[in-house]
């Protein structure tokens, strides 16, 4: 994640709360995927390159983090709940999926190209329908019936998953 990403002013403040971190993750997500768009109309012009490719890497970023802490801290307390919830996890990890396949896709694009638009698009729009359904799904119906103690053991698992992704990333990374 990002060093801006992480100092978002709408982050969980430090909460350990699984449902919350989750949460506040989508709110940073839906705000950079907005800024896409935003950037490339700066001005009602279309904005600079290197401007709309650092707002799309962030997001990316972020989205990257985001998922692979979902698959490895949430989703593996869901795989034991019943049926019902266990069927929704299949559908979200297919989703993960498709995201992951088309951000590979942006990557190996020129920014701001007619394919390259067509890829963020559909990480975009991938990207809300997935996290209205969790919301809707996964954490109203699953996680709001946990313990506090289990949403806060979820969130200190969740959050020292980001610490080591953002620790490896810097080192892989040394201009963030």
């Amino acid at each position: 994640m990002t060093e801006a990403a992480r100092q978002d002013p709408g982050s969980s403040g430090g909460s350990d709360d699984i449902v919350e971190l989750i949460m506040a993750d989508h709110r940073r997500i839906a705000r950079l995927s907005r800024a896409v768009y935003d950037t490339a109309r700066h001005d009602g012009r279309p904005g600079p390159e290197w401007m709309l490719g650092h707002v799309w890497q962030r997001l990316a970023d972020l989205l990257v983090a985001h998922i692979q802490a979902e698959e490895e801290t949430w989703y593996a307390s869901v795989s034991g709940a019943g049926p019902q919830s266990r069927a929704r996890l299949q559908d979200s990890l297919a989703d993960h999926d498709g995201i992951r396949g088309s951000l590979g896709e942006a990557s190996a694009l020129l920014v701001g190209s007619a394919p390259w638009w067509h890829a963020v698009n559909t990480v975009i729009d991938a990207t809300t329908e997935h996290r209205r359904r969790e919301e809707r799904d996964l954490l109203a119906g699953y996680a709001l019936g946990l313990s506090m103690s289990r949403r806060r053991e979820l969130g200190r698992q969740w959050n020292a998953f980001m610490a080591g992704w953002e620790s490896q990333a810097s080192r892989t990374d040394p201009g963030r």
